[in-house]
Parts: structure tokens; sequence; C-alpha cells
């Protein structure tokens, strides 16, 4: 949240204008294209669902009327007065021959009835000693088990009427389980039937001489799938959409899975379905929420149903739906952008004339007089601005001399300063004289001093090799050893490869003397002073570690901050930084009465 308001704080007027009128015009604009795209969703979902319900009414018609003509060729059949002569006459069923001969006939009747009908897959009339129509290249029925299927038992107690059976299994119906193993395009069937009551085939019986048996024949007139594939394929208006005819009673008529073909379901909205008749409505299938149109069969009385997923439903509208609310905010943001951008324009140009001044007053132009133009607001700033102007330019002229007397002040400043050079030359001959009258501790104190200040004199350089600025270091150190004698000891654990590796200058240099002057202060002991350095990880880790009084709490977060007042730390801290950015690391640990370590981690 702060970062944002830093971001506000720091952005100009105009851009101020301009974001809160972009803000201003994009906020409703998003709330009414919201608003829009679920309005436009819910009503695209009711026109679909209407649409949906309007073609399954609509292929239920279709279905209707083929099934309406079949069944006036069911019935033209059955008053067909060649049939019913045929079926007049006493016939031998031993006789093969004559059989064969009745079988011609009454195929040709069936054949003038549905013949031409293209959606019906085969024809049969059963009788128990002879199935005619049965010498058809399409299917075959076996006659020894028809009397025995719910297809003849539903064919009595309809008692003459014509009935529809819902698809079933032939191997199961006709109880063919050698056939089980067998693809053919008669497995799966929806049958009419009808018995023909009205007529009696009498034929004489196999199984007592001169014994006559008279029967009411059945017609049978059989359906593959493919009748509502025709209907249905070329009819589904939605993607991922399916369909299924469905019986009464939960029997798959048909359905977009072939394997569920005669299958008998239990779904719980089946009977308000078959209440209602047609319709639309929201129910679980197969554990989904589907949306489902349905209608009901005038001829069969089956349940044809479009089923698609809830959210499915208007899923091809969608990206119409979100292109078209798209443009259309994209194009009233353009325009609300250049209106918020001539507006802002209009109203921050005196501010850019007098940023402008101010640029030219940066490059010494104080005797520019600003035109005073805008709002009364504007014009008082700017009246101000010319006022500031002058005063400056009087003040620059009145502090001329004063600022040329001190610059010869301190030019002559400058002159009575000694020349470093100088003084190292002094040391070295300092240090010669110590030599010569023997004192060695002396002489090595002042070499130390010597190797310091030669080092402090290399100007140019930011970064220098390791080994160099350790030896400064040890000469600080020797000093300092000499000046609290006895008082600590110090051990280097160097890896030697870190030698010709390069390194900020004086870099370990005020890590030590934070050591002595602060850590090794008021201890009772001998402190330890470590100097290590190693490689890890493709990086560089120098520690300085002592085990003198340490740094509490407060104070360790004191040294922390980027802002405090430890020159040292935070100078090498700092120059670590500008050097290598972020890449390095600078860690404190500290314990009070055990000691410091403080931890720089550095690229390779």
């Amino acid at each position: 949240m702060n970062k944002l308001w830093n971001i506000w704080v720091n952005l100009g007027i105009k851009e101020r204008l301009l974001f809160t009128n972009i803000l201003l015009i994009t906020i409703p604009l998003i709330m009414i294209g919201i608003q829009y795209y679920g309005a436009s969703k819910s009503m695209v979902d009711n026109i679909a669902r209407k649409n949906l319900h309007e073609t399954i009414v609509k292929n239920n018609e279709i279905i209707d009327s083929k099934l309406e003509q079949i069944k006036e060729y069911i019935l033209g059949f059955a008053v067909d007065k060649d049939l019913e002569e045929l079926l007049s006459i006493t016939y031998d069923s031993n006789d093969e021959y004559a059989m064969y001969l009745l079988d011609q006939e009454i195929s040709n009747i069936l054949n003038k009835y549905f013949l031409h009908s293209s959606d019906i897959y085969s024809v049969y009339l059963v009788t128990e000693p002879y199935i005619f129509g049965n010498s058809s290249a399409r299917g075959y029925l076996p006659k020894q088990t028809f009397h025995q299927t719910d297809l003849y038992e539903q064919a009595i107690k309809a008692d003459g009427k014509l009935t529809w059976a819902p698809t079933y299994s032939f191997v199961d119906m006709f109880k063919q389980p050698q056939m089980s193993s067998v693809s053919f395009d008669y497995s799966r069937m929806f049958s009419a039937i009808k018995l023909l009551n009205h007529v009696d085939f009498t034929y004489k019986r196999e199984d007592i001489p001169d014994a006559q048996k008279g029967e009411s024949p059945v017609l049978l007139v059989n359906f593959n799938d493919l009748f509502f594939n025709k209907i249905f394929e070329n009819n589904i208006p939605i993607n991922n959409m399916y369909y299924f005819v469905i019986s009464k009673d939960g029997h798959y008529i048909t359905h977009q899975d072939k394997e569920k073909l005669g299958q008998k379901v239990n779904f719980e909205w089946l009977d308000k379905v078959v209440s209602e008749g047609s319709g639309i409505d929201t129910v679980n299938i197969d554990g989904q929420r589907m949306i489902i149109t349905y209608d009901t069969s005038k001829t069969t009385e089956w349940i044809s149903v479009f089923a698609v997923r809830e959210d499915f439903i208007v899923t091809d509208m969608i990206p119409v739906i979100r292109t078209n609310l798209f443009s259309a905010v994209i194009v009233l943001i353009i325009i609300s952008l250049f209106i918020s951008i001539l507006v802002s324009t209009t109203i921050t140009r005196p501010i850019r004339t007098l940023n402008a001044a101010i640029s030219q007053v940066g490059y010494g132009n104080f005797n520019l007089i600003v035109p005073e133009k805008g709002s009364l607001e504007f014009r008082k700033l700017i009246y101000k601005f010319n006022s500031m102007n002058g005063k400056i330019q009087n003040l620059i002229e009145e502090n001329y001399k004063s600022t040329i007397m001190k610059k010869e002040a301190e030019i002559k400043a400058l002159n009575l300063q000694l020349n470093p050079h100088f003084m190292y030359n002094t040391l070295n001959i300092i240090n010669l004289k110590l030599i010569k009258n023997g004192q060695d501790e002396t002489s090595d104190i002042i070499m130390s001093l010597s190797t310091m200040l030669k080092y402090s004199l290399e100007t140019g350089k930011d970064v220098i090799l390791l080994e160099r600025d350790l030896n400064y270091t040890k000469s600080y150190i020797h000093i300092m050893e000499t000046r609290f004698e006895g008082k600590f000891k110090v051990e280097y654990h160097i890896d030697p490869r870190l030698y010709e590796f390069y390194v900020p200058k004086f870099f370990l240099q005020p890590l030590v003397e934070n050591a002595l002057i602060h850590g090794f202060n008021g201890l009772k002991r001998v402190g330890t002073l470590k100097i290590s350095g190693w490689f890890q990880d493709d990086n560089r880790y120098f520690c300085v570690e002592d085990n003198g009084v340490g740094i509490s709490e407060d104070k360790l977060r004191e040294l922390l901050d980027e802002n405090s007042s430890s020159i040292g730390i935070n100078n090498v801290r700092d120059r670590i930084r500008i050097i290598y950015g972020e890449q390095i690391d600078f860690t404190i640990e500290s314990e009070v009465s055990v000691g410091t370590k403080v931890i720089i981690q550095l690229p390779k």
C-alpha cells in the first residue's frame, strides 16, 4: 500500500488527472460490462433452451410422421384381402413345398406394403409352424423361441392393437447365446407388433395325424438404431450435447452412446417428465447437472431428450458476447483516454510553461520573465516565481564578491597544507635513522605506518588484489599490537587462491578496527581476532570474528540500519554494494560477552 501511495505522490498533475479520469470512466464501464455480460448470457441461455425445445419437438414430429406412415402400412396389411384369402385355407405344415409357396405369396404382400420404406429393417408374419418373410436377406428370426418371448406376450396382451416394443437385445430376446460373440446389424432393435386376431391361420398338426390347429398370426416390424440416427445426428444444435429416447419405464430406445441401447435406468426425474410430456428442466444424469429438453411421441409415447451440461449450453455464444463486449469497452476507453488527455493537457499547460522556466533558471538564466497566463491560481504562482527570480538575481550579485574572497582564502589555506608525499618520504628517512640506531621495534612501527600511508595515497582504484588489502590490514594490526601489547592475538585462515581476486579497497581494516576498539574494550581476558576467507557455491566468503564483549540487540539493530551513524561498517557495506550491486550479503552476528562475527559474501 505504501508503494502505491509513493507512486501516486510522485506522479505529476497531468498524470494524476489522466489516471483519475480514466478510473472514473473505466470503473463504471467495467461494472456496466459485467452486468451486460450477465444479462446477455442469461438471455442467450433462455433462447438456447427454447431453440433446443423447438428442435426436439420438430424431431419428434418427424419421428411421429414416419411411424404414423408405417402404422398405416401395418393397418393396411392387416386388412389386405389377398392375405385373408391366403390364410383362410388350411395348410399341411409338413408339406414344405406348399409352405414355401405360401411364404412367397405372403412375402409379396409384405413387400407391397413395407419394401419401399427405408426406415424399416425387417418384417415378419409369425405363426407357430412357420415364420413368413424369414427368407429375406435382412435378418433372421428363430421360430422355435418367438412364442416364448416378451414380444409375443406383449402382442397377446394388446389383443389386436398395435403396440411398440422398446429396444431389446436380439441375443437375449430370442435366446441365441451362440450369436453373442458375433457382430450383426440387428443386434439391437425396437419393434412394432400387432396380433392379427381377425384372421385364423389353420394348419395340420405334426404331432397328431388328421388334427388341425388354428391361431392368429403376429405381424412383427423391426427397426434398428439407424432409424433414429438419421433424424438426430444432423439436428444437434449445440456442441457437447447428446440425445436419447427413453420409454416411460426407463428403457433406452436409442442413445448417442450405443453401448446403452436397451439398458434400463432409474431416473428420479423421469416420472415428472412423463407427467408433463414436453418441456425444459435441469436434472441430474450420471452425477452431472444437465439441462434437458424433452417431448413425448404421440405414436409410441416414448420421450425424446436433448441433454447438455448446464455450463455448456451457451459455450458457443460466450466468445461472441465477450468479443463484442471487449470491443465496445476498448472503444469507449480509447475515447475516454483521448478526452482525458485533452482535458489534462489544457489544465496543466501553465504548469509545463512554469516547469520549462524553472529548467532555464537551473541553467543560470535568472533574467527570465514568465507570462502570467492560465487560471487565477496559476497566475498568482507565476507572479511569485517571477518575483523570486528577481530576488535570486540580486542575491547572486550581492554574494559574488564574497564568493571570490572566500576562494582566495581557500587557495591560501591549500598552499599551507603539507604535501602527503613529503610525509611519506620523511617517514622513510626516519626509518633509516632508527635502523642505524638499532631501534628495530620502532622501525617496524614506522614501516607499517609508511605502508599504510603509501596504500592510502594510491588513487583511481576502487578494487585491488586481496593480498595488498590484507597487507594494509596487517600493517594496521601490527601498530595496534604495539599499542595494546599482549591484549589480543590474531589468527589468519585464508584460502591462498583468494589472493588473486579483487576486493574493494580498505575492505578488511575498518572491520578489524571495529573489533579491536569496540570488541576488546573492557575485556578482561586475552582477545582473539580471526580473519578468514574461503570459497563456497561459486561465491567468496570473508569473516572477521572476535571473542570480545559482543553487541546488544538494540545496538546491533542500529548498526544494521543503513542510516546508522556507524561510519566504518556502513562505509564498507555501501562501497561493496556500489561495486557488486545486490549480489552481496553483509551479515553481523553477535552475542553479549561471547563475541561478534561479520560475514561478507561476494560473487566469484
